[in-house]
């Protein structure tokens, strides 16, 4: 799989490119010369010189057979006890186990249409959003019932459990309120009203240290930051395109989706680093647990892992299916998952040697 750019200049040549050749016609210039043409065109600045890029190595691939058989659109991992809750077309909800060896998934008993799901940080508890129905919390503990929770509200489409796994927040009021939930006590804690300040909520994601929760508006073009305890907005973060948020697990990094994929410093708002060349078929992203890498998934069937340091594409992944649609690391970052339009789960092996 190769990908065809053309640069004018060194600095223009995509941070993803290892190797470059310069072909004429279908025959290839002697490697010292390629390289020394390469070069040539990148000082001169010759636009319309073709590189032939080759992308990162690809890894051998494993697919697990999804529990119902449908494309599947959400997906929440937990990496306490390894697995994966996914959502299909028709709103059914699965539970994928994903180590070797382990047994076939199972399909929950929901009432309702699933929106989306959400586990607890200690895995214990998985929130699901229904059409038309109360968020239902499945604990994953055998014998103990599952209780719906309660809130005034239906048509919830985010939700996010705080780190200490005691509150819940969740997007309502047509993506113009964020309402938070003390599970324990079964009652709401706080609204934050955004009012004019956004018109569709995409995305929700509570910093891992600290009491603040990132949310994204996608017509509004920003990212806004809030401080739950005064419900105050601390920054906000202009953007376009805004799909979803990530924070690194130790909360000095925010991954915005959108127009590719910007990195931010969530404490002062300063971007660090963009990756993904403002494309916008991106999707989902995910950090390595330790911070270092991020996997991005993409509507083109391809999942990518970047170094976050440098901003180099380090691994691109093809998934044979049309779409990817959510990724997540596993096994301490040594296995990437994926799900798809085809209802299979993607896992691949990323250990090996590293892309030079």
């Amino acid at each position: 799989m190769q990908d065809n750019s053309v640069v004018g200049s060194i600095d223009e040549l995509p941070a993803e490119m290892v190797r470059a050749r310069i072909r004429i016609g279908r025959r290839a210039l002697p490697r010292p010369l390629g390289r020394l043409a390469l070069l040539l065109a990148a000082a001169v600045g010759l636009p319309w010189l073709p590189i032939l890029v080759e992308p990162p190595a690809n890894r051998p691939m494993q697919r697990l057979p999804g529990v119902t058989g449908s494309a599947l659109y959400r997906m929440a991992f937990d990496p306490v006890n390894h697995i994966l809750a996914t959502i299909d077309e028709r709103g059914d909800v699965a539970l994928q186990p994903i180590e070797e060896g382990t047994t076939s998934g199972r399909r929950l008993d929901v009432p309702g249409f699933a929106r989306a799901i959400a586990f607890s940080p200690d895995g214990r508890t998985l929130a699901i959003s229904q059409i038309h129905a109360d968020i239902l919390l499945f604990y994953m503990d055998p014998g103990i019932t599952s209780p719906t929770m309660g809130p005034p509200v239906r048509q919830v489409t985010h939700l996010a459990f705080a780190p200490d796994g005691r509150i819940l927040a969740f997007v309502a009021g047509q993506g113009r309120d964020i309402l938070l939930w003390n599970i324990e006590a079964r009652r709401p804690l706080t609204t934050l009203h955004l009012g004019e300040l956004a018109r569709s909520t995409t995305a929700l994601a509570f910093a891992p240290v600290g009491h603040t929760l990132a949310t994204a508006d996608y017509y509004g073009n920003a990212v806004l930051i809030w401080d739950i305890p005064t419900g105050r907005i601390l920054r906000r973060l202009r953007q376009t395109g805004l799909a979803y948020l990530a924070y690194s697990p130790d909360g000095r990094a925010l991954a915005v989706v959108g127009h590719g994929v910007q990195i931010y410093d969530p404490s002062t708002g300063a971007l660090i680093r963009t990756m993904g060349n403002g494309r916008e078929d991106i999707r989902r992203a995910a950090f390595s647990p330790d911070g270092l890498r991020l996997a991005i998934a993409s509507v083109d069937g391809i999942a990518s892992v970047w170094d976050v340091e440098t901003g180099r594409e380090r691994m691109r992944l093809d998934s044979r299916t049309q779409v990817i649609r959510d990724v997540a690391f596993s096994d301490r970052g040594r296995t990437l998952l994926a799900i798809g339009s085809d209802g299979d789960i993607r896992r691949w092996d990323l250990d090996g040697p590293d892309i030079p």
